[in-house]
């Protein structure tokens, strides 16, 4: 399998870019392109809408004055346009796109939370966004009584959380949602779902702590290109997604 590096000088653009500096726009496109979006700061993906040279001073002056992300997104073009270096093009395309995020945020908000019983259910949630990945990401899944999902945090990103993160890293979102389960899930960008006996490790680390703390660990799942696995109990793969989750 080829490395991100490897992978990313395949377009010849980004081949290009390897061989000079990158500029300030430049390095946040190519974070933005190679990482994702969501590995960026609000005033980085503010500063990345705005597009112009400015963008990271006018970015910060936008998030100071409203004091949030949520308050500027009820700022008017008219109200936008005030602020120096935005002029109407720029203010509009702001505007745009944070009603987009403020629709998509509606249009979810009506949708009843997904109910995560089983390892397909886990696959579902955790396929299309982990399995494809270059480098190592784990979440937990936060869950209330009836199994819904109730939020889901990014605990660790790269490829040391087996020897960083700590049980009380990981279960602190949990308590923040005042959850009575939770799922843990990473994935394998080799493409074999295979725990690992660090898999195993965290896994029972977790189980413990969640004991001592009241919380149900339904499972730790990994996610590959190949399949979901199970590193609560023997490994389970799901060609048919009929598994149970761990009890």
């Amino acid at each position: 399998m080829p490395s991100p590096l490897q992978h990313s000088t395949a377009n010849p653009q980004l081949r290009q870019q390897n061989r000079r500096p990158l500029s300030g726009p430049q390095r946040l496109r190519h974070r933005a392109i190679l990482d994702g979006l969501a590995t960026l700061a609000d005033i980085e993906l503010i500063a990345l809408v705005l597009g112009s040279r400015s963008r990271d001073a006018c970015a910060s002056r936008l998030l100071d004055d409203a004091g949030s992300l949520e308050t500027l997104t009820r700022r008017s073009i008219a109200e936008l346009q005030r602020f120096p270096g935005l002029g109407a093009a720029t203010a509009c395309r702001l505007a745009a796109s944070l009603e987009l995020g403020r629709r998509a945020q509606m249009q979810a908000s009506q949708l009843p939370a997904p109910q995560i019983t089983s390892l397909a259910d886990v696959e579902r949630w955790a396929g299309p966004r982990l399995s494809h990945l270059e480098h190592e990401e784990v979440w937990l899944l936060c869950l209330d009584a009836n199994s819904r999902l109730r939020a889901a945090r990014q605990i660790a990103r790269g490829g040391q959380h087996a020897c960083a993160l700590t049980a009380r890293d990981i279960l602190r979102p949990a308590l923040q949602q005042n959850a009575a389960a939770i799922v843990l899930v990473h994935n394998h960008p080799s493409g074999d779902c295979t725990p690992s006996a660090e898999d195993t490790a965290m896994t029972q680390r977790v189980q413990a702590a969640c004991v001592s703390l009241g919380l149900l660990l339904l499972d730790h799942a990994v996610v590959a290109r190949r399949g979901v696995c199970s590193a609560l109990s023997p490994p389970t793969s799901l060609p048919d997604g009929e598994s149970q989750l761990a009890a």
